[in-house]
């Protein structure tokens, strides 16, 4: 099994210009952290959220989980709830690290002459802490982060303004993201989604939202990329 999808991945990747990442859960350990970012605010705030809840939201963009939230509030409060919530996640970032072989997996596809681009729901200064600890500002062709796009994941507007900015088309590139979210936005703008299960999601949830392979982690992609 670990052989075929060795092949597999080689071949999907090898065929395509370009790869589009996806950052948190995918590339940098932020999972945890998002959920109990979402879990102390909302508390605060008397909102009532089950663990199932928050975890079936991780990959949407933040406004998604505050109209999930707060169905019956105003646009105000939905972003003062949002803000809150980055405040809460931008403390805790300092101290989250990528994934192990995630920094290694970049530095081989851009020496494989592969354009990167990461497409992401999180902020401008988030991504810009992401970039730092991925050591990435010289590999990152391009860059899309939350409010460049009107509409967040499982829409496919991100991917569709990262395809635009490598100067890629769909078939040209293959997206690696962590969430069912991830994968369906992949699929409908056309673009091949490997995913990784450090999202919390299953395999067949995955495969069944649109991923054509599915891995444990970054870390199992670069070492059937190594091969």
């Amino acid at each position: 099994m670990a052989r075929r999808g060795s092949a597999r991945i080689r071949g999907l990747i090898e065929g395509r210009q370009g790869v589009v990442f996806d950052v948190d859960g995918t590339l940098v350990d932020t999972r945890a952290a998002h959920l109990e970012a979402w879990s102390r605010v909302t508390r605060e705030l008397g909102i009532r959220v089950s663990r199932r809840r928050l975890e079936a939201l991780f990959g949407k963009r933040s406004d998604f989980w505050a109209e999930a939230f707060l169905p019956g509030g105003t646009e105000k409060e939905r972003r003062a709830l949002v803000k809150a919530k980055d405040a809460t996640f931008l403390q805790m970032l300092p101290s989250l690290e990528p994934f192990p072989s995630a920094i290694q997996l970049l530095r081989l596809l851009s020496r494989r002459g592969k354009k990167i681009a990461f497409a992401t729901g999180a902020t401008k200064a988030e991504l810009a802490i992401h970039m730092r600890k991925l050591r990435a500002g010289r590999i990152a062709d391009a860059t899309v982060y939350d409010a460049e796009v009107k509409r967040g994941k499982p829409y496919p507007d991100s991917y569709l303004l990262a395809l635009k900015r490598l100067g890629l088309k769909a078939r040209e590139v293959a997206v690696v993201g962590d969430s069912l979210y991830d994968a369906q936005a992949a699929r409908a703008a056309g673009i091949a989604c490997i995913a990784v299960r450090t999202g919390g999601f299953s395999r067949e949830a995955l495969v069944e939202a649109g991923a054509t392979l599915v891995f444990r982690d970054v870390g199992s992609i670069f070492k059937a990329l190594e091969r």
